[in-house]
């Protein structure tokens, strides 16, 4: 009888064994597509140095945490609606931003950054007081130890389908991404300095206004970019070598731009071309 005991004792705690590597090895896993798309989402610097930016940032974040690389994701790549495209670097010199966001709602943020955490906790747990917590000298410490690390492995194989599935819209983007950089109106902006317009933010934001606040098909500048400032605060006209919001909409060929007197006060008025 004893020798069954030991037997089913020595069984369970490979069993537990096991499961324990499982989990790290997994976790592992989770930690490199984690660095990959902490590395891969956003991009900020010079033209001067646009050539080495990724792998100067890979090197970065090469040796950072689970806990470091899951602050650095949250309200930088996992965003909750209202905060997209906030604290985005800016730099005097010419320079190129990339960055991909995947907008959350408040509540699934909350709920996505708790999950985050607990994985985190989890994690540390495993590494650091598994054992305190279960007695793998005892059958019964097995049995709830081999429990605990089901449990782990299932929590980090959810976390891992997401992460995996937001790693696959990163890759996405930035394969269309590239595709746009090879266009002809992307290459005369990078050889002779001519903004894209239709692809730029600011365009983007001011045909929103345009739609959002039209009056007969037309909109009055000033409105507008009230609207855009509220909704893209970090637009600004001088970043696309404009010094008004004025030149902005003449310079993009993307509007119809008139000047209407009322009440002794001349008044701009634009509508977004067909």
């Amino acid at each position: 009888m004893s020798k069954a005991i030991d037997y089913d004792l020595k069984t369970s705690a490979h069993e537990v064994q096991r499961l324990m590597g499982q989990c790290i090895l997994r976790l592992q896993v989770y930690e490199l597509l984690l660095k990959s798309v902490v590395t891969a989402h956003e991009i900020s610097s010079p033209i001067a140095t646009l050539a080495t930016a990724q792998t100067d940032r890979a090197d970065e974040i090469r040796c950072n945490t689970l806990g470091m690389l899951i602050r650095q994701m949250l309200g930088s790549f996992l965003v909750p609606q209202g905060q997209e495209g906030k604290g985005q670097p800016r730099n005097d010199a010419p320079s190129v931003t990339f960055r991909m966001q995947i907008i959350l709602t408040q509540d699934d943020f909350n709920r996505t950054e708790a999950d985050l955490r607990n994985l985190v906790e989890m994690r540390n747990h495993l590494v650091h007081h598994f054992i305190e917590e279960h007695d793998v000298r005892t059958l019964e410490g097995c049995l709830k130890a081999q429990e605990a690390l089901a449990q782990a492995l299932d929590d980090i194989g959810r976390a891992h389908s997401d992460l995996r599935s937001w790693a696959e819209d990163l890759e996405a983007t930035r394969e269309r991404v590239a595709d746009q950089l090879v266009s002809a109106e992307v290459q005369d902006f990078f050889v002779k300095g001519r903004v894209p317009w239709r692809r730029v933010v600011i365009a983007r934001a001011l045909r929103e206004a345009a739609q959002a606040l039209a009056a007969g098909g037309w909109t009055p500048v000033d409105a507008a970019v009230r609207w855009v400032k509220a909704r893209y605060p970090n637009e600004r006209p001088d970043d696309y070598g404009c010094t008004s919001w004025r030149q902005v909409i003449h310079e993009s060929r993307l509007f119809d731009l008139q000047n209407r007197t009322a009440e002794g006060s001349r008044l701009a008025w634009f509508r977004p071309r067909d």
